[in-house]
């Protein structure tokens, strides 16, 4: 069963990205609403800045791997936090 649901998730995050919205997430929205964006630089490189894996040139190949990046540290952050929290289980 959790196979499926991680196919699925897979399939919805690499074909949700053909649908999302191109208008700005809420953070980058008030950092143009305050001027606070115009003055903004990024100090190093970052694979996924403006949502896309900046080193893959096809734009969908590019979103879709972003998407896929985010769902896969979504999946390892939550992973790590369930162990920890079976550890805390276990010993009390």
């Amino acid at each position: 069963m959790s196979g499926v649901l991680g196919l699925a998730a897979i399939l919805i995050a690499a074909i949700a990205v053909l649908f999302a919205s191109t208008a700005p997430d809420g953070i980058e929205r008030l950092g143009m609403e305050t001027g606070f964006a115009s003055r903004v630089r990024a100090l190093t490189w970052t694979p996924l800045s403006g949502y896309e894996l900046t080193f893959l040139h096809s734009g969908w190949a590019s979103k879709a791997g972003a998407g896929l990046a985010g769902l896969a540290l979504i999946y390892v952050a939550c992973r790590m936090l369930a162990a920890i929290v079976m550890r805390r289980k276990r010993s009390a």
